[in-house]
């Protein structure tokens, strides 16, 4: 067999080169590994940016819950505010563009730990600042142990054991003044 005629036998298989399976030319996408999704990073300054945005939009949002549009709107914000690198430093991968879902997302979890540290200021006996949230050392660990074990609603609260969240100020504009169990 000429070499002409073993590429063009070859070209015209429809059989792969390692199985005697048939392949069907519409289905070879389904073949091809299916790219992976990006997960969206927040820098400290984008979550600021975000909570500032939805602070000049409060007005729209009906108790907190902000309309898909305003996420959007926020997205497009913080993506001129701080766009992405062309490339990075290292040759590291480029994280995802921020989009109106990621923002209700990141929305959703500074909520849940606003809530966690509003909690866990209300609880008796505890005591939480901005900036040594819980200030947990040696002799307040079995405390800390006990309040976490049975606040299981509010698992955020671990990370606030020696630090504060550092938006907690600025979420109080944007949350309901009163909590729920709070007097």
């Amino acid at each position: 067999m000429s070499r002409t005629s073993a590429s063009a036998s070859s070209n015209a298989s429809q059989r792969s080169l390692h199985s005697n399976t048939i392949i069907d030319p519409a289905e070879v996408h389904k073949l091809q590994p299916k790219a992976t999704s990006k997960r969206t990073q927040w820098t400290p300054e984008e979550e600021a940016e975000l909570i500032a945005f939805l602070i000049t939009h409060k007005a729209s949002s009906g108790d907190n819950n902000f309309k898909a549009q305003t996420f959007k709107q926020a997205a497009e914000h913080i993506v001129i505010k701080f766009p992405l690198p062309a490339t990075t430093s290292k040759g590291y991968t480029i994280p995802a563009a921020k989009t109106g879902s990621s923002c209700s997302t990141k929305w959703s979890k500074l909520k849940k730990l606003y809530n966690a540290i509003l909690d866990l200021k209300n609880a008796s006996g505890m005591h939480y600042d901005n900036d040594r949230g819980a200030n947990i050392c040696d002799a307040t660990q079995s405390m800390w142990d006990a309040y976490l074990k049975v606040r299981t609603s509010h698992p955020e609260a671990q990370p606030f054991s020696s630090k504060g969240f550092q938006h907690f100020q600025a979420m109080e504009a944007l949350m309901p003044s009163t909590s729920k169990g709070g007097h």
